[in-house]
């Protein structure tokens, strides 16, 4: 059985990671994070695997080096930060 981990997301970093990373991710992992409901704190609950996380920090990697528009740059690399540390969790489970 492939392990798993709860992320949680601001309803607008879901929408950056969305818009930004349309073209480049798997329907499957698209659509998971697109059909994710916000709670009344705007946070989003989405289950994902390692290879979910793996995909996003190495999409998110690659704008935070080669997007031509630093304010994009820095949310890519803040992103990407903030899921390894759930890939580092879900490494220890």
């Amino acid at each position: 059985m492939t392990k798993t981990i709860n992320v949680e997301l601001y309803a607008d970093e879901r929408d950056f990671i969305v818009d930004l990373l349309e073209y480049a991710l798997l329907d499957n992992l698209l659509n998971k994070l697109k059909q994710a409901k916000s709670n009344k704190e705007n946070i989003i609950n989405i289950c994902l695997n390692s290879y979910d996380l793996e995909q996003l920090i190495g999409n998110l990697s690659l704008e935070a080096n080669h997007n031509k528009k630093r304010l994009i740059q820095e949310s890519a690399y803040e992103m990407a930060e903030k899921l390894e540390l759930y890939e580092f969790q879900l490494k220890r489970i």
